[in-house]
């Protein structure tokens, strides 16, 4: 007779996403725990901090734009979806294919983004993603992170720099969640002459 191959373990039924409700809540959790690491950090440096508020333009465009970054993020580096390897380990997304809509449709966030700044200002911008639920968690991992040679939350321009933060919570079943944390700082450019004054005195 015909033989069957059956799995050596019981099929288990997957539990539920958090509800929207309870996304709410520790989005608000998360952002509180981050904005609290900040502050101390910085405090704990004898440097002001100004933060925008939490319900505010800003950070409501930083969400936005981490929407459209783990669009991207999910969308695989595979041929059916328009990826095409150039054989040193880079490679570019084809015309019109699902690729380059999610990369496009990203682009046109982070562009946006970054044009909110008033004028005559500048600043960093900082993309975090953390497979992990727990706020504090969150909060270390977030600290913790470098680029350009320093953390963005150690910033700091004659006490002219204002940071704002979004967070956007991925749910999956089980309760499992991915978290996207964008930190924007921004001041504003120096003028020529301070330019100058930097030359001289370096």
């Amino acid at each position: 007779g015909e033989s069957a191959f059956l799995p050596h373990y019981a099929a288990r039924t997957l539990g539920p996403k958090l509800t929207e409700e309870k996304l709410a809540e520790l989005q608000t959790a998360m952002e509180k725990e981050i904005i609290s690491g900040i502050e101390n950090f910085r405090e704990s440096h004898h440097v002001e901090t100004r933060l925008a508020d939490t319900g505010s333009k800003l950070p409501q465009l930083i969400a936005r734009t981490l929407e459209f970054k783990h669009q991207l993020d999910m969308t695989d580096r595979i041929y059916k979806n328009g990826w095409r390897p150039d054989g040193h380990g880079h490679g570019h997304w084809e015309s019109q294919s699902i690729g380059e809509t999610a990369f496009n449709n990203f682009q046109r966030e982070f562009r946006s983004l970054q044009a909110s700044r008033p004028s005559n200002y500048t600043g960093r911008i900082q993309f975090i993603k953390v497979n992990n639920s727990d706020p504090k968690e969150v909060r270390r991992i977030v600290l913790r992170r470098r680029g350009q040679g320093k953390g963005i939350h150690e910033e700091t321009h004659n006490g002219r720099e204002s940071f704002a933060i979004g967070v956007k919570i991925i749910p999956y079943p089980n309760s499992i969640c991915v978290v996207y944390v964008g930190i924007m700082v921004v001041f504003p450019r120096p003028d020529e002459a301070e330019l100058v004054g930097q030359r001289v005195t370096r």
